[in-house]
């Protein structure tokens, strides 16, 4: 059985004589059947396998876990993120509140205001009103 060095060996690039092309590859005699020569490998072949599976599943449990602490940081910003927009929203309502409640206390101050002027002109004019209506019942009382 020839040895993985003798295996290789038969592919090695040889040096030929000085011009063109100077490398070539050696052409492998026939000397084994290829499944005799290529038995020593395949056991290699099989540990690389192997190694590749656990690789792959090493990976696997990795990213898991890489996508598992990924959840639970997104949803730790979303729950921050819903608190700072309640937090937010509550303050806009308050700023809106005092604005409104601000303008309504106004526009209550002008109404008091109007309704004492127009109450005061309708004083001023109570004198006069009361001659007119007893004068018109007394013009219309005489026959």
């Amino acid at each position: 059985m020839p040895s993985v060095a003798h295996l290789l060996d038969r592919f090695r690039r040889i040096r030929l004589a000085p011009g063109p092309p100077s490398w070539a590859v050696a052409v492998p005699t026939r000397t084994v059947e290829p499944a005799e020569e290529i038995a020593p490998l395949l056991p290699a072949l099989d540990e690389i396998a192997d190694d590749a599976a656990r690789v792959i599943e090493a990976g696997r449990v990795a990213a898991a876990r890489v996508e598992a602490e990924a959840r639970t940081r997104a949803r730790g910003i979303e729950a921050r993120g819903h608190e700072r927009a309640e937090r937010e929203a509550a303050e806009i309502l308050a700023a809106a509140d005092a604005e409104h409640r601000a303008q309504s206390a106004a526009i209550d101050a002008r109404a008091r205001s109007d309704a004492e002027a127009i109450l005061a002109r309708a004083r001023a004019r109570e004198p006069a009103l009361a001659r007119r209506v007893v004068a018109r019942v007394l013009d219309s009382a005489v026959p």
